[in-house]
C-alpha cells in the first residue's frame, strides 16, 4: 500500500498494460491501475475468468506481443 501511495504521487514514466477478464475483474483492473499510472492501456479478455493465461492463451499472447511492440 505504501508503494501504491508513492506511485499515485509520482506515477511511473512507462506504458502499463492492465488486463482483466470478462468474468472476473474486467474493467476494474485498468480502472485501478489508472489511479497509479498515466500511460495505461486497458484490455478486457472476453469469455475468460480469473485464469486468463490458461483460458485464453492465444488472446493473452496477442495482447502482450502487441503491447511490447
Amino acid at each position: 500500500m505504501a508503494d501504491n501511495r508513492a506511485f499515485a504521487v509520482r506515477p511511473p514514466a512507462m506504458p502499463v498494460l492492465a488486463v482483466g477478464a470478462e468474468n472476473s475483474l474486467g474493467q476494474t483492473v485498468s480502472d485501478q491501475v489508472r489511479r497509479y499510472a498515466t500511460d495505461v492501456r486497458g484490455e478486457v479478455v472476453a469469455d475468460s475468468g480469473h485464469w486468463i493465461f490458461e483460458e485464453r492463451p492465444g488472446e493473452m499472447t496477442r495482447l502482450l506481443l502487441d503491447f511490447l511492440r
